[in-house]
């Protein structure tokens, strides 16, 4: 009997990563998307960089960053060599740089895993070291840059494969795995704002549209509540609607519409083009068929 459960269990499981035809395109576009969007936001952060990294210019002292850094006890180590021998006005010049090597040959799919994998501990180098500066953006920026680095993005549309002709058999429905990741963050996201009373009553969307820089805070109260509402309801069903064929293309086009409006009021560019990628390659429409 038990053995019976664990192989239909196991079928199930099995059919659930089945490959559907979408897998080379999907992996092409991910790959794609996801080194641009990295590229455009550091090139748009170069000038900045110097306040956090240099010691002369900084804007905090980086002693006190680092200890609010959740990886602290991982990269202490390195902080101290770097300041015993002296380098960190080289140092971080040269990761950055490093940085964007790294993401130009993920781009182009020149040594895509290496290229990943260097761009993944660098990428958590620079930003993952100063954790109060941190939001979305750099979470799934990481989560990217791993699926890139355990995904097989460089065997196809790459220079990879028009050196060294790597042959793989796609058995497995990669695709998948950005569905699930996405409906679980989508999912508990919703269920985090419904436990805060700001998201209900619409303080927390007041709170992060209205500033100084616009007129957001002379809107009624109920269009606040109502965008409060709208995005636990969407964000909590998203996982239940995307499964229905029925209701998965307005709910995706209702996502992108959502970071499309974050994008707009708050500037979050890359935090809302990093999850409309992400929902593209989940739900887009690849297809090697004409």
């Amino acid at each position: 009997m038990l053995f019976k459960k664990v192989d239909f269990l196991y079928n199930k499981l099995e059919g659930l990563f089945k490959i559907d035809g979408s897998e080379k395109l999907f992996l092409i576009f991910f790959r794609l998307t996801i080194s641009t969007i990295a590229l455009i936001e550091i090139a748009s952060l170069i000038k900045d960089l110097p306040l956090l990294f240099s010691s002369a210019e900084t804007l905090i002292p980086q002693e006190l960053i680092y200890l609010e850094s959740g990886y602290f006890k991982y990269f202490h180590p390195l902080y101290q060599f770097i300041e015993t021998n002296g380098i960190s006005n080289i140092f971080f010049p040269t990761v950055t740089r490093i940085y964007i090597g790294a993401l130009i040959f993920l781009l182009l799919g020149f040594f895509t895993r290496y290229a990943a994998g260097i761009a993944l501990v660098f990428q958590l180098i620079i930003f993952r070291s100063f954790t109060p500066f941190n939001y979305g953006y750099d979470f799934f920026l990481t989560m990217s840059l791993f699926y890139c680095l355990v995904f097989p993005v460089g065997y196809f549309f790459s220079i990879d494969k028009k050196l060294f002709n790597p042959v793989l058999n796609l058995g497995f429905n990669y695709r998948r795995v950005i569905q699930i990741h996405l409906a679980m963050a989508y999912c508990f996201s919703g269920i985090a704002k419904g436990l805060d009373s700001g998201w209900r009553n619409g303080n927390s969307v007041w709170k992060a549209l209205a500033s100084a820089d616009n007129n957001y805070h002379t809107f009624p109260s109920e269009i606040f509540i109502i965008i409060g509402i709208g995005t636990i309801l969407l964000e909590f069903f998203y996982p239940f609607l995307v499964i229905q064929k029925l209701t998965r293309r307005y709910t995706v086009f209702a996502i992108i519409l959502m970071h499309m409006g974050i994008a707009i009021t708050m500037d979050l560019y890359a935090f809302s083009a990093m999850m409309i990628a992400w929902n593209i390659a989940a739900y887009g429409r690849f297809s090697t068929k004409k």
